[in-house]
């Protein structure tokens, strides 16, 4: 492998850990016959050729190999999957010796943005239909955590760290942790140690200023 393209390998590995699974990473050594993938990052199906169709027309470019980049906004993979493709030339002077593909992968984006329109989307001949929503005048209590935690429909011991921090959040909201005995009552309802919702409130509480 070029030296130049192998200086890269460490840091595609810390972009990869640094961005979500939906960015695929994938380095082609360009000084060897073929232009071999050395390495292929989160790997998904359809989405190699689409890298190398970009890379052969990069190669036949020479004003794309000056500039040393090219980025396509959109791009449907063999399995007619959207991704954003982008194309990083490594050089050994003028000469590419490497390049990195990075191929995004715009479905979880795209049916994001449906469903935030579906949220948004207000039809005004059915506004009067909506109910008004009322704020309890029920005291916060200990009881109130049992009441938010089953909101939830999670089963103990199965919340994920995503989730026991939102739920953490809305007993904040709630005020609910200036009672005592409070921090003890979501641990044992949600099925992880005292210690651990005490550090997650406390970096909640920071984060929050």
């Amino acid at each position: 492998m070029n030296k130049v393209t192998d200086q890269y390998k460490d840091l595609l590995v810390f972009f990869a850990e640094s961005t979500t699974s939906t960015c695929e990473y994938i380095l082609f050594d360009l000084s060897l016959q073929d232009f071999p993938v050395v390495m292929h990052i989160n790997k998904r199906e359809g989405n190699l050729k689409c890298a190398r169709r970009l890379l052969n027309t990069a190669l036949q470019n020479e004003k794309i190999i000056k500039a040393g980049k090219l980025t396509r906004r959109f791009e449907t993979n063999d399995y007619g999957k959207p991704v954003k493709v982008s194309l990083l030339f490594l050089k050994e002077g003028d000469i590419p010796v490497g390049a990195v593909v990075l191929c995004i992968n715009l479905a979880p984006y795209l049916e994001l943005s449906a469903r935030l329109n579906e949220l948004t989307y207000l039809n005004m001949e059915e506004i009067d239909q909506i109910p008004m929503a009322y704020p309890s005048t029920e005291p916060v209590s200990l009881n109130t955590i049992s009441h938010v935690i089953a909101e939830y429909g999670i089963e103990k011991g199965r919340f994920t760290l995503q989730e026991r921090t939102e739920l953490l959040c809305d007993l904040m909201d709630l005020d609910v942790f200036e009672i005592k005995g409070s921090i003890e009552r979501v641990a044992n309802e949600v099925g992880v140690s005292k210690q651990t919702i005490y550090r997650e409130v406390a970096k909640l509480k920071k984060y929050r200023g």
